[in-house]
């Protein structure tokens, strides 16, 4: 089966409508998505075409990155059954037979040797397939996949959890950060400071205490 061709971005009324939510950190490796809480992904499908009664179906997900894809291998999963006017909620813990390496096509890449899948800009498709037809019968989902080995910088001066002590009040401190790659992130770091009354009290107990 041919998923996305270009007629599956025409407009088309489907009887079933998939929203695609996620957390916004997502992780390289499939293994970790059906096990993550909260979960990474979710997807609602409401089957807005009442007269369907206990239809077969099943999810086809692909992630793209540039010219690699990667499909769903829909004779490895098992198929579930919709009604019309309902509303379900699936999480990754329910989709754990999609982030199954055995049951995806890896197309121009090696996931099983690379152990990761491509760092960056990954997006993720999902609609949904009837069975006994082979047809699409919702839309095309969508989400950003954005994963990325890349650390968060380091902080080289002062050190991290260091104590830095001064009686002037108007005294500068000057921080340096070492980035550890050239690539650039898209997560926001922060950076806090907090006041030890004496030495005897951990740095633990007063962040936990603000």
């Amino acid at each position: 089966m041919n998923f996305f061709t270009n007629n599956i971005f025409a407009q088309t009324n489907y009887p079933v409508n998939l929203i695609l939510t996620g957390t916004g950190r997502y992780s390289l490796k499939l293994a970790e998505y059906p096990n993550s809480s909260p979960s990474m992904i979710n997807i609602t499908m409401v089957v807005s075409d009442i007269t369907i009664v206990n239809k077969p179906v099943k999810f086809q997900m692909a992630i793209i990155n540039g010219n690699k894809k990667f499909t769903s291998r829909l004779n490895n999963i098992r198929h579930f059954y919709i009604d019309g006017g309902t509303s379900v909620n699936f999480t990754c813990s329910d989709l754990a037979e999609y982030f199954n390496q055995n049951n995806i096509n890896f197309n121009g890449y090696d996931y099983s040797h690379i152990g990761n899948l491509p760092d960056g800009n990954n997006l993720l498709k999902v609609c949904l397939i009837d069975i006994t037809t082979g047809k699409q019968i919702s839309n095309v989902a969508t989400l950003p996949l954005y994963a990325s080995i890349i650390k968060a910088p380091e902080l080289r001066n002062p050190k991290n959890e260091e104590l830095y002590e001064t009686e002037q009040v108007s005294n500068i401190i000057n921080f340096k950060w070492y980035q550890h790659s050239v690539v650039t992130s898209p997560f926001n770091y922060r950076f806090e400071l907090f006041e030890v009354p004496n030495n005897n009290i951990s740095l633990f107990t007063i962040t936990e205490s603000i």
